[in-house]
Order: C-alpha cells, then sequence, then structure tokens
C-alpha cells in the first residue's frame, strides 16, 4: 500500500513538473510576442529623436501638459493658451493621461537622469501596449485557454489596424485606455466566476475602480458602461443572473459612478450624470435585477401569473416602471429624447459640420474595413462569428432549431455590416432608405426573432427551454462585445480600433478550434490538409501582418517636421512671448507646445462655435476689416497659415459657410497635359487636366451652368514667349462640360510668377493659381495649377496666402518660400509656412459676439 502511495505521488510529481514547465513556455512565448510587438512599434524611433512626436496634433498637448506636471507638482486650474481670451477649464479635462506620462518620466528619471519627459511622452504607448497585452493574454485565458490566448495576444501585437496608435511617439489616450478596458473586463470575469460574495464584492470594486480610471483618461469608456450592463441584461434573459452577480453589478456600477463623480464634479456633475443615457441604462438594469428578484417571491408569483417566462416579465414591467418615473422626474418630452438619442447612435443622424471634415470621425464604409484588415481577415472573423454563434447553440440537441437560428445571424451579421458597404454603391451606401432600412430592419429582426423563439420555447418546448438556459456565460459575454463593437466601429472610422480586439479572439478561437478538430481525424491525409489550411491561413494573416507592421513602423516619421521645427524655433524666439496666434484648429497643439504662444483654437475644439467663426471671419473673410475685427476680438497678434489648409479648404469652408453654404468651396487641382501642348512662333498654349464640379451658378451667352452639374474638365493657358526668358499671358479658357455638352470659357485671371494677370470682358470669374512640379530633380514651372473660384480667389486665404497681396494690418513677418515653394512634389504638393503680423488701426472695433461659445443657429451645424 505504501509502494502504491509513493508511486502515486511521484507520478503527481512528474504531472505538476510538466504543468509548471508548461506555464513557462506559455509565459516565454507571451514575453517573445509582446517583445515583437515592442519591437515593431520602436522602429521609428531614430526619426523621432527622442524628442519629436509622430503628429502635430494631439500628442504635443500631452506632452506640454506632462511638462508642466513635473515643473509645478500639479495641472493648471485654467490653461490660458488654449481658447484665448477665455482659456480652456482643466477641471473639465481628463487627466490621467497627463499624470501618467509626468509619472512614467518620473520613475524613469530616478534611474536614469538623461530620460526627458519628452522620452516619457514617446515611450508611454509602448509600455501601455506591453501591459495592456498581458492583461489581455490573461483576459482571454480566463474565457477559453493558453492557446487562443496566445494567438489572440499575437495578432493584437502585429495587426496593422491596432499599430498606429500603440506605436512609439503617438501619445494619444487609447493605450492608456485599452490596458484599462481589458483589465475591467479580466476583473468582471474573473467576478463572476468567483463563487465567493466576498471575492464578488472585491473584482467589482477592483472593475469600478479600472472604469474611473477609463473614464479619466478617454470618452470612449461609454463602450464598458455599454457592455456591462447588456451582458447583466442578456444573463437575466436567459435567467442566469445570481445574487453574487448582484454584488458584483453593483460593486462595479456605484464605485464607477461615486469615484468619477468625486474626481471629477466639473466635469461629470450629479445631475449631468443621473440625465446621461449610459447612466439611465446602468440604472435601469439595475431596476430590472431589482424586479427579477421580486418576482420570484410567493407574494408576487400569485398575483402575475402571466404565461411569459420570469425575465420577461420583469423586463416588461421594469420599462412600464421606467416610462413613468422618468415622466414624473424629467418630463413627458425626456422618452422621446431616449428615443431619439438611441437612433441617432445607431444611425448616426444629423452628424453636424465639423465632424464630417475631421477624417477619423467619418463613418467607415466596408471596403474601409477591408483596407484595414485586408479581406481574409474580415471575412475570417465574419465566418469565426458565425462559428462561434452556433457553438453558442450547443447546448440545445434540436438541430432544427440550431440551423433555423444560425441561418437568422447570417442573414443578420452580413445585413447589418454590408448595410453601408462602399460610397460608391448606389444602394448601399449607408444613406439611402434601403441602407438604413437593412442596418436597423436586420437588428430588430434578429432581436425580434430570438425573443420569440424564446417566449415560444418557453410555453410550447420546455425541454428546449430548458437547454438555452446552459448556454455559457463566456459566449454571452463575448457577443455582446462584438455587438456593440459592430455598432460603435460602423459610427466613426476612428473607433474602427475597438473593433480589433474582438476579432483576434474570434479568429484564434477559429483557428485553435480547427487545429482541435484535426486531431479527431482517423484518416492522416485530413490532419495534413488540416494542418496545411492552417498554416496557410496563419501565414496570409498573422505573417502577413507582421511584414505590413514592421514595414510600416519603419517608415513612420514625425509630422512635425524640419519645416514645423524652424516655423516653430522662429515663433519661440522671435514673437513676444504673451503673442496669440490664430490659424486652423489642426495646428493648435503644436503652436502651444513647440511654439509656446497662445492660440484661438485647437484639435481639443473644446468651443466648436469658434471653428465657424474663425472658419468664416478670417480664411474666408471677404475683406481685411472683417478678419481684424474677428482677430481683434481675440487679441491675435499673428495668423498662420500653411500648405495643407489648401486641402482641408471644403472643411473650414463648410464650417464657415452660413445655413446656405455661402461660402463653401474647394480647391482643385489641374495638371499639365504635354501631349496636349500646341506650340506656335510666339506662343505655347499649354493644356491642364483636371475635374472642377461648378460651387455656384455661372451664366455665359444665356446658358445657365448650374452648380455642382456643370463642370469644368480641361482648361488650356496661353504663354506668350518674351526676350530675356519672360514670360506674358493670353486669356486662358476653360471647357465646361454640362448635360454631354461641351462649352469653351474665358477665365478672368491668372496668377503666375507672382504676377497676378486680370482679363477684361466675360468669362468664369476664377483665377488660374499656376505651379510649378518637381519631379526626378526636373522642375517644369507650368506643371499643374490651383483652380480658384471667386469664392476662393477674393478670401483672406486666396489673396493672402496663394496670391501673396497686400491686405491692411497684415504684415508677412515670417515664410519659408524661397526653401519650400508651392509646389506639387512627385506628386505631393508642398508649400510654404507663413506667418503674418497683425496690426490695428483706429477704426477696427471689437465684436463681443466673435467671443460667444454657442451656436446662436442650429442650422449653422447642419451638414448637406
Amino acid at each position: 500500500m505504501t509502494e502504491e502511495k509513493t508511486i502515486q505521488e511521484r507520478k503527481e510529481k512528474i504531472i505538476n513538473y510538466l504543468k509548471e514547465k508548461n506555464n513557462w513556455i506559455v509565459y516565454l512565448i507571451l514575453a517573445f510576442i509582446l517583445w515583437l510587438g515592442a519591437f515593431i512599434r520602436t522602429r521609428g524611433l531614430p526619426a523621432l529623436q527622442n524628442k519629436y512626436p509622430l503628429s502635430i496634433d494631439d500628442p504635443f498637448i500631452f506632452m506640454r501638459y506632462a511638462e508642466y506636471i513635473v515643473e509645478h507638482g500639479k495641472l493648471m486650474a485654467v490653461d490660458m493658451m488654449r481658447n484665448y481670451p477665455l482659456g480652456f477649464n482643466l477641471g473639465r479635462e481628463t487627466p490621467l493621461l497627463h499624470y501618467t506620462i509626468a509619472y512614467l518620466y518620473k520613475i524613469v528619471h530616478f534611474f536614469s537622469s538623461s530620460f526627458t519627459v519628452k522620452m516619457a511622452a514617446i515611450w508611454y504607448p509602448v509600455v501601455f501596449f506591453v501591459l495592456m497585452g498581458i492583461v489581455f493574454f490573461l483576459l482571454v485565458r480566463r474565457l477559453f485557454d493558453y492557446k487562443i490566448a496566445l494567438l489572440a495576444t499575437a495578432f493584437l501585437a502585429v495587426i496593422p489596424a491596432f499599430l498606429f496608435r500603440t506605436t512609439a511617439g503617438f501619445s494619444d489616450k487609447e493605450p492608456l485606455a485599452f490596458f484599462f478596458m481589458f483589465l475591467i473586463f479580466y476583473f468582471y470575469v474573473v467576478g463572476w466566476q468567483s463563487k465567493k460574495i466576498e471575492k464578488n464584492i472585491l473584482f467589482g470594486i477592483l472593475a469600478g475602480v479600472a472604469t474611473t480610471f477609463m473614464g479619466l483618461t478617454w470618452g470612449g469608456s461609454t463602450f464598458v458602461a455599454l457592455m456591462i450592463p447588456s451582458f447583466v441584461l442578456m444573463e437575466i434573459l436567459l435567467n442566469k443572473f445570481t445574487r453574487n452577480e448582484l454584488y458584483l453589478y453593483t460593486s462595479w456600477l456605484f464605485v464607477s459612478l461615486i469615484l468619477i463623480l468625486a474626481i471629477l464634479p466639473e466635469r461629470m456633475g450629479i445631475k449631468d450624470t443621473l440625465s446621461n443615457i449610459n447612466t439611465l441604462y446602468e440604472f435601469f438594469i439595475l431596476l430590472i435585477i431589482g424586479v427579477t428578484f421580486l418576482l420570484q417571491t410567493k407574494f408576487f408569483k400569485e398575483k402575475i401569473k402571466w404565461n411569459l417566462p420570469n425575465p420577461i416579465k420583469s423586463l416588461v414591467l421594469s420599462t412600464i416602471i421606467a416610462i413613468v418615473l422618468s415622466s414624473v422626474v424629467f418630463g413627458f418630452s425626456f422618452l422621446k429624447q431616449i428615443i431619439a438619442a438611441v437612433l441617432h447612435r445607431l444611425l448616426t443622424l444629423g452628424q453636424n459640420r465639423w465632424a464630417l471634415t475631421v477624417a477619423e470621425s467619418h463613418q467607415p464604409y466596408v471596403t474601409d474595413w477591408i483596407s484595414n484588415f485586408t479581406e481574409l481577415y474580415f471575412y475570417l472573423f465574419i465566418i469565426a462569428s458565425i462559428i462561434l454563434f452556433y457553438e453558442v447553440l450547443k447546448p440545445i440537441e434540436n438541430k432544427k432549431y440550431k440551423f433555423i437560428y444560425s441561418g437568422i445571424y447570417i442573414l443578420f451579421i452580413f445585413s447589418f455590416i454590408f448595410s453601408r458597404y462602399s460610397s460608391s454603391s448606389t444602394i448601399l451606401n449607408g444613406q439611402t432608405t434601403f441602407s438604413s432600412f437593412l442596418y436597423i430592419g436586420s437588428l430588430l429582426f434578429f432581436m425580434l426573432s430570438i425573443l420569440w423563439g424564446y417566449i415560444y420555447c418557453y410555453q410550447k418546448r420546455k425541454e428546449i427551454f430548458e437547454k438555452i438556459l446552459n448556454i455559457d456565460k463566456k459566449y454571452t459575454f463575448l457577443f455582446i462585445w462584438f455587438f456593440i463593437s459592430v455598432a460603435s466601429a460602423r459610427t466613426a472610422i476612428r473607433l474602427l480600433i475597438l473593433f480589433v480586439p474582438i476579432t483576434t479572439i474570434f479568429i484564434s478561437y477559429l483557428l485553435v478550434s480547427l487545429y482541435n478538430h484535426s486531431f479527431e481525424f482517423k484518416e492522416k491525409i485530413y490532419k495534413i490538409a488540416t494542418w496545411a489550411v492552417l498554416i496557410i491561413l496563419i501565414y496570409l494573416t498573422l505573417v502577413s501582418f507582421v511584414k505590413v507592421s514592421y514595414a510600416t513602423a519603419g517608415g513612420m516619421g514625425t509630422g512635425f517636421t524640419p519645416q514645423w521645427q524652424n516655423a516653430m524655433d522662429w515663433v519661440k524666439n522671435e514673437t513676444p512671448k504673451d503673442s496669440v496666434f490664430a490659424s486652423w484648429w489642426d495646428y493648435g497643439y503644436v503652436i502651444q507646445a513647440a511654439g509656446e504662444r497662445a492660440t484661438v483654437t485647437d484639435p481639443g475644439n473644446a468651443i466648436v462655435y469658434w471653428n465657424h467663426l474663425l472658419g468664416r471671419h478670417l480664411l474666408l473673410a471677404n475683406n481685411s476689416k472683417e478678419a481684424l475685427e474677428f482677430l481683434k476680438t481675440h487679441k491675435v497678434n499673428y495668423v498662420l497659415i500653411e500648405q495643407e489648409d489648401i486641402g482641408k479648404y471644403p472643411a473650414y469652408a463648410s464650417i464657415g459657410a452660413d445655413e446656405n453654404y455661402d461660402r463653401y468651396s474647394y480647391i482643385t487641382s489641374f495638371s499639365l497635359d504635354p501631349s496636349q501642348t500646341q506650340e506656335t512662333r510666339n506662343e505655347t498654349v499649354y493644356v491642364y487636366r483636371g475635374g472642377y464640379p461648378l460651387d455656384e451658378d455661372f451664366i455665359y451667352q444665356n446658358i445657365i451652368f448650374p452648380a455642382g452639374q456643370a463642370g469644368i474638365g480641361l482648361i488650356a493657358v496661353p504663354i506668350l514667349k518674351g526676350d530675356n526668358n519672360t514670360f506674358g499671358l493670353n486669356k486662358p479658357s476653360a471647357v465646361m462640360v454640362f448635360q454631354g455638352k461641351q462649352y469653351t470659357v474665358p477665365v478672368k485671371c491668372v496668377y503666375f510668377n507672382n504676377q497676378i494677370y486680370n482679363f477684361e470682358g466675360e468669362g468664369l470669374d476664377a483665377c488660374l493659381r499656376i505651379i510649378p512640379t518637381i519631379a526626378n530633380n526636373q522642375m517644369n514651372p507650368f506643371g499643374a495649377m490651383y483652380y480658384l473660384s471667386s469664392r476662393v480667389k477674393n478670401t483672406l486665404f486666396g489673396q493672402l496666402y496663394l496670391m501673396n497681396q497686400k491686405w491692411d494690418g497684415f504684415e508677412v513677418a515670417y515664410s519659408d518660400e524661397n526653401n519650400i515653394p508651392l509646389a506639387l512634389y512627385n506628386g505631393y504638393q508642398i508649400g510654404p509656412i507663413k506667418i503674418w503680423k497683425v496690426t490695428y488701426s483706429n477704426d477696427i472695433k471689437e465684436k463681443p459676439e466673435y467671443l460667444e461659445t454657442a451656436y446662436p443657429d442650429a442650422r449653422l451645424t447642419e451638414a448637406r
């Protein structure tokens, strides 16, 4: 007996040793994955020189605030360098990222005195990528096993769609926010898997603290505020919500709310918080929980004898109670506002002009998803979701029901996602009635089908209903995560990053399941074939991502180019310290941080209305007095414009236009077609090809050419050859296209070689700004042109920047035009940064309305 016991003990020791060895191997693989991800993300470090961020927008403000914290111990109460002259109240800011960078600096600086705050800001994304990778691995391992966890982490580490915002130099909110999001999910999963009440409460508190930290970092914390309550709702409907989970949910909810209210009282006041749609949803779920438990008591069982599952009774009664309470507390119109808000989120209705002009706020199409993920990966995660959904239905032994609901799911997921397929699609472009119907209709059809089947099985097929209640919690959790991620990713292209983690889990589940199932084949050939397919899929996805991300990261350089560095050095050294700058909002943070000067607007867009005012009364101003009145009101000393503002013209022309889009326009380039060049003895006719739809109606020889319907496709410019390489111009002409016919129309202005040529007579009241092209070290002074319509050429931007004209009150103080002229360089637009010093005559008066912070007319925000 003793000998048998000894043998058994030895066996257990060997097994335990192998398990420990296996854990070490797993952690070594994890370490390699995270090292590889970090290595890829630091390939661009040499270009950053340990002091320059990747872009000239958000990373600069976080760097500036971190430097201020290190110097003063805390943030200022009001930042007077922003939104001048009102300043920016930092009590309404999410400050955790600034402090994180500052304390990362302090920790590393303690060990290395050469480590700077700028280096901390540059390295911060990589540090938190590694930390989030560890937590993500632990989360997925909790839900599945180490194989799926390792593979999912590997995908997350190298997938290009997750690369840029976690790369060294891009010190934005996402790396820290995702670390906390994964931490929230990890604590919550551990909490529901724990059987002891103390642990439920403990992990609920930890999840609540992590939620607070995420809320102090990023507005995307609303994702979690939607995710966890939705998961709880599904658990209630599946009749699986226990008292232990009540402790978990309430601990998470109240800790996160109390902490955020205590830390950011100005940003999250009690009234605003309680009327917030996310908070109301969280408390609505709490109400359903309370009603659910009440309905389980003997009294209510006897009183309410509807032939419905208990959770459905709870949902119906809770909805009635919520409607009554909200009507009493907030008024009868409140329910209507909630419904409108939900539809707004789902359909992203009524996007304002500002949102539509910000690239990262654009609603993506399926084609955008594919370009970010690759087509193979895109369809793989859809296939994975279908297989996983079928796995959810595994407890239901009735094959008919499993196939029916799997089919409903397939119909839903394809309709839901492909309802916004492409901007070129006439049907599935996300804007048509059919697209909206497909999007909302598929969601409603899926939800109602599930609800009907749920109630039907309860009433008619009790044996199947009992099986439904055995669905694994982790699948519920993952699908809630998946659905909310899909809906979020559809609303804004920036939120595609939210969708990445769940796709890596789904695809890893698919590939590992395929590997596991391969061992069930008795025929060796099938095993080999399955492994071959796996190797091919991993090579075409994971290995391919490594190659793409490696190359992409290596090619990343700072957006704070030498051109910007020189300009900001001039600003910092040659302008008074109390100077105020006006520019389009994109450059606000770099002027504040690198130039150390205050600005009127910046990428924070705390006062969106000022974008309208600056666009309309500065960049689109039709005379110097209009511009100077706006500038004087904001105490501006300098105006900065740079070449990217040419491409951004439609953005500020849209934002700065009135309700009828009176100043809206765009700047289009035309390229020289050498094959069409016509030579004579004294004249060369250069022909330029391009496309310009008219921005306003035009009448010529009694023919009306409507805006948007008629356009210019070709422009001919006759150049006169003079003595000593001098040039002159004859009147150019444009070929107008309307209703399939072509019309030759004169153009009344050309700007070339720092001179404006005006021509009398009828014609397009536009100006052609001829620019050189540079390619293969060869320059053609007539290589391209910008078409400046009458709406563009008469504006401050057109006159001062594009045509170098002089306006009263504006004097060029800085320009690098001699080194970087306005030109097309190897197909890319280049041009100078120009800064004008502003002076005010006695007749220029301030206008208090230019300091208003809210739109006086909502029509000014409406897009078309």
